[in-house]
């Protein structure tokens, strides 16, 4: 414990909290290989900082727990290599209970994952990227049954105008 304060004296208590891509990559290492293999994992976490990346240029997630951003892009990832529905609710089940998520109805993670999906098909080129990736539960009610050239943009109440003088 000295040790800590020392370092984080020299230090001058500069330390940031973690981001979620740093969620997205802890939760993945909790994944065993036979469910997402070394092979595919790659992929995965690639498409889940892709995710994470939009996400810190929009505004609408600033209140949002970088936690929940990380299991939810994660989720989307993991829904895109279409694994077993039951493994996925287990997973997600599971990771939740490690980031002390008590109840997964009332967290927002699925409007989250939605949110997140909505801004991958905001991106120029979206299409291939959403051949793959929907979110489960979303798809299954029909929530993404428009094109990704339909999506709604939402512009950032924080946006600067110029004004003539």
């Amino acid at each position: 414990e000295q040790m800590e304060v020392f370092i984080l004296n020299s230090i001058q208590w500069r330390v940031n909290p973690p981001t979620a891509v740093a969620f997205c990559q802890l939760l993945a290492s909790l994944i065993p290989y036979h469910i997402l293999p070394e092979h595919i994992r790659g992929a995965v976490m690639d498409l889940a900082k892709f995710q994470t990346e939009l996400a810190v240029s929009d505004y609408d997630f600033v209140t949002v727990p970088p936690s929940h951003i990380g299991l939810s892009a994660l989720m989307n990832s993991l829904e895109s290599i279409h694994l077993d529905p039951i493994v996925l609710a287990e997973l997600k089940q599971g990771m939740a209970q490690t980031l002390l998520i008590p109840n997964l109805a009332e967290s927002g993670l699925t409007d989250i994952q939605i949110r997140l999906y909505e801004a991958v098909t905001r991106q120029p080129g979206s299409e291939r990227l959403l051949s793959n990736l929907s979110p489960a539960t979303a798809c299954a009610q029909g929530h993404f049954a428009k094109s990704a050239s339909q999506t709604v943009h939402h512009e950032s109440p924080r946006s600067v105008s110029q004004t003539a003088h």
